[in-house]
């Protein structure tokens, strides 16, 4: 499962000439721009849903932004059902499947093993700019595609 997303993030990369990291934002906007795709942003609102050709998303700082974008962009490419109809255990599934393709994205696999040797999470979440739980989540995803 894993080795298909991390497939499916570096076609979606290609496709849309992503070749610098961090992902800059206005290039995660842009994909979905090129997809059709309406972007809200709703202050009352704690999570990111696509609804539609709307994704409506929270009002957050750059970093969670640029995962919650990363992610919705996942659910967009792997997913062609409203997950709202879906039992607990699917939904889980999904949500999954979408936070994986975003950390694939936003971190490209040959540069962050190469960078794991040389700095620390913290400098690891600056240099890609996202939060550094999703670092530490992303350092998980390293041993799915070795095995």
């Amino acid at each position: 499962m894993y080795y298909y997303i991390s497939q499916k993030a570096a076609e979606v990369r290609t496709r849309f000439n992503i070749v610098s990291f961090p992902v800059h934002i206005a290039d995660i906007e842009q994909i979905l721009i090129d997809l059709d795709y309406d972007l809200v942003i709703l202050p009352d609102i704690s999570k990111a849903c696509v609804i539609g050709d709307t994704i409506m998303m929270p009002n957050a700082e750059n970093p969670e932004y640029r995962r919650l974008l990363a992610h919705e962009v996942g659910h967009i490419f792997l997913h062609d059902f409203n997950s709202f109809r879906q039992n607990p255990v699917n939904t889980r599934k999904c949500e999954c499947q979408a936070e994986a393709f975003a950390a694939y994205f936003l971190i490209e696999e040959s540069l962050f093993l190469e960078d794991l040797k040389y700095l620390n999470d913290e400098e690891l979440a600056e240099k890609y700019g996202v939060p550094i739980e999703f670092i530490l989540f992303r350092k998980t995803l390293v041993d799915h595609l070795a095995a």
